[in-house]
């Protein structure tokens, strides 16, 4: 009868050690890494879950600048009325107001203007010094997301 309870425990306890001392050698210890790949995870990269940000705004289409008087430049816009999506509507109520971007270099926009007021559509900057200037806006929502740059507008100021 021993000898019948060592050949079933005693089996099975040994596959079980045997089956460790195999996982620990495969693994090279207990920290799950494989030294045949260079020390890889074995569990797998941890991808995260993607986030699902609420659709950004459109920017304002800005009309062609009005032309005033030396060093200045009026800018008018229509508001957005879609968000980013072209689907999701956006009420006057969800713009917080705008911001005018300007530089002398396409793209690169070191001035800027904040308009906290969603109602006004209309801006003059003053005080601009002779040279071509691209203007670009963008509109800021009642959560303080930015929309993306609108389509410039050139002015060159004499």
């Amino acid at each position: 009868m021993r000898d019948l309870y060592f050949m079933r425990y005693g089996y099975i306890k040994s596959l079980a050690i045997l089956c460790t001392v195999l996982l620990l050698s495969a693994c090279d210890g207990l920290d799950g890494t494989t030294p045949s790949t260079g020390g890889e995870n074995l569990a797998g990269p941890v991808i995260d879950p993607p986030v699902i940000d609420p659709p950004v705004i459109d920017p304002p289409v800005i009309d062609p600048p009005v032309i005033g008087p030396p060093g200045s430049v009026t800018l008018r816009w229509t508001p957005p009325d879609l968000r980013a999506d072209n689907i999701t509507p956006l009420a006057m109520s969800d713009i917080d107001g705008y911001r005018i971007y300007y530089g002398t270099t396409l793209g690169i926009y070191p001035n800027s203007v904040d308009i906290p007021d969603r109602t006004v559509q209309q801006l003059t900057v003053d005080d601009i010094p002779a040279g071509l200037y691209f203007f670009v806006m963008t509109t800021i929502d009642s959560d303080g997301r930015e929309s993306i740059f609108s389509s410039p507008v050139v002015e060159r100021q004499v």
